[in-house]
């Protein structure tokens, strides 16, 4: 497993900047008035505002944008924050994956018609996959959570739709839907004309599905700034060596 990138907003100017290891960083497409802001739904007193102490509040022309070189399909779980504060038209998006709806295995995470959140895919059959999985709440701030399995044997595969540590929906798409990466786009739909307006924060992408409780115990440390309570680990003492095992993955990122 790998963190595609992790951008925690604690930005000025028009970068976004990226903590993983990859450096994806996001550049800022506005018309001006697009701020960032100390809005945030973490505790003050937690690591999660340690890392994310603010947010970015998109009024409707603003996105940020970056070009993924290495393009890249198959499992991934895409976590985030975000506050609406207006109702949200159909097809404004908080996220996208390409630059273009036409995009083959693109997808966005968008609002439909009925104030409902949606995952929207383009197949490769030219058809388009949606599934709504929660209803949007206007003023609030809500985690979502998409896992997307994807795996060789089709029994396997499987799309998990999480809301505030949830689990709501589990799809098993057709054998021909898959996701692909081109772009990584906040704040907007893939032809960048449905923009979103409210706050977003605290956006990472796994290249892997977490497991549920995985995907639980993020909202939790999201929201308390820990993974678990550390008051409760073992601790011991030794003058002997400890070994510790690192793995890396196959771009000798460690995982």
């Amino acid at each position: 497993m790998s963190i595609k990138f992790q951008y925690y907003f604690n930005d000025t100017g028009t970068n976004l900047n990226d903590f993983s290891l990859y450096n994806h960083d996001a550049t800022l497409t506005t018309d001006g008035n697009g701020v960032w802001s100390s809005e945030t739904p973490f505790d003050v007193s937690s690591n999660a505002y340690i890392n994310s102490p603010g947010s970015f509040k998109f009024n409707g022309g603003d996105y940020f944008k970056h070009d993924v070189s290495d393009n890249w399909t198959g499992s991934f779980t895409f976590s985030t924050w975000v506050k609406p504060t207006e109702t949200m038209i159909e097809y404004s998006s908080i996220f996208a994956s390409s630059d273009s709806k036409t995009v083959i295995n693109s997808f966005q995470i968008d609002a439909n018609s009925s104030d409902r959140w949606t995952i929207r895919l383009k197949n490769t059959n030219n058809t388009v996959t949606v599934y709504d999985f929660a209803d949007i709440s206007l003023n609030n701030w809500q985690h979502i959570v998409i896992a997307w399995n994807y795996d060789a044997i089709y029994a396997n595969r499987f799309l998990k739709l999480f809301f505030n540590g949830v689990l709501v929906e589990t799809e098993t798409p057709p054998s021909y839907v898959n996701y692909l990466f081109d772009f990584y786009k906040i704040g907007s739909n893939r032809n960048s004309a449905k923009l979103f307006k409210g706050y977003i924060t605290s956006t990472i992408l796994y290249d892997n599905a977490l497991l549920d409780d995985e995907i639980y115990s993020l909202y939790n440390a999201d929201a308390s700034g820990s993974i678990h309570d550390v008051s409760i680990c073992p601790t011991f003492t030794t003058n002997q060596h400890i070994f510790v095992p690192i793995y890396l993955d196959n771009d000798k990122i460690v995982v």
